[in-house]
């Protein structure tokens, strides 16, 4: 047998032992529940071929019967008998499926860390050089794979830091865009605000130009209307004392006849003043302007 051959004997031994201490295991922490109920014990193992192991199990009951207020198994050869029975034949927890489902917590924690050795074990004993190398190929491989991702993720994170940066700067760029075009707007509007109110305050300062003028010159109109008036009515009573005193005398007809032609006279000439007068008025900007 050569080398190879004795490694692999070797490692099936040892994997065969792993697997039936762990079986041992598995039926060691359903003995007392088993010996508990003897009657189902009885039942499910009648007519197999450990059946044998019953009629220990009913001597142990007797002997447990005989003696009055002891519940304890007693650690005789009957009773290191039976648990040497379940140990060697650990199949039998197949048969009570219900049990193995029943354990408590630590049991099964003790069973999941069994089963975890056991697996580690069976990995770490089949393991060739060959398989080793190849899952150094692929440990290597993985790691080339996880330096180009590092890289690729800084990379990334570089670029996005750029790019927000970029963002920024164009988010910048537009509020500057935006507060120069609103600065130029209420320029704008404040000028034409500007040209607005003195185009108004001209058109007023001409307009109250335009109405002083007016007003002097319809008080000038005025004072030389009462001044004509006044001329006129003292001139009516001028002509009517005239006419009076002629009356006394003994031509009245005559000077009635001269008195109205001499009135008419001065109201024509009164009318004619008027007239050229206002022909010629002009506004005082007028004449300050020229």
């Amino acid at each position: 047998m050569d080398k190879t051959a004795e490694r692999q004997v070797r490692l099936e031994g040892v994997e065969r032992m792993l697997q039936m201490s762990m079986e041992r295991i598995k039926i060691a922490m359903i003995i007392p529940k088993l010996l508990e109920n003897p009657e189902e014990l009885k039942r499910v193992l009648k007519g197999t071929r450990y059946e044998e192991v019953l009629e220990p199990i009913d001597d142990m009951i007797q002997y447990l019967g005989k003696q009055t207020g002891r519940s304890k198994l007693p650690h005789d050869h009957t009773t290191m008998r039976i648990v040497d029975f379940f140990l060697v034949n650990h199949r039998i927890h197949r048969f009570f499926p219900h049990l193995m489902r029943s354990l408590e917590d630590r049991d099964r924690q003790l069973l999941a860390a069994f089963h975890f050795l056991l697996e580690s074990a069976h990995m770490h004993l089949h393991r060739s050089s060959r398989s080793e190398i190849t899952k150094e190929r692929k440990l290597h491989a993985i790691y080339h794979q996880n330096v180009d991702i590092q890289k690729k993720i800084k990379e990334l994170k570089a670029s996005l830091a750029f790019q927000k940066v970029i963002g920024k700067w164009k988010t910048a760029a537009k509020g500057i865009y935006l507060m120069k075009v609103e600065e130029d707007l209420a320029n704008k509007k404040w000028q034409n605000n500007v040209a607005i109110q003195n185009e108004i305050e001209k058109c007023n300062r001409t307009m109250r130009i335009y109405h002083k003028g007016s007003l002097d010159r319809q008080k000038e109109l005025e004072e030389e209307l009462i001044a004509a008036r006044e001329a006129y009515e003292k001139m009516t009573l001028k002509h009517l004392r005239e006419e009076m005193e002629l009356r006394k005398t003994s031509y009245s007809c005559n000077f009635k006849v001269f008195s109205k032609n001499t009135m008419s006279v001065w109201a024509k000439k009164c009318v004619k003043i008027l007239t050229r007068r206002i022909s010629t008025w002009r506004p005082r900007s007028y004449w300050t302007s020229s």
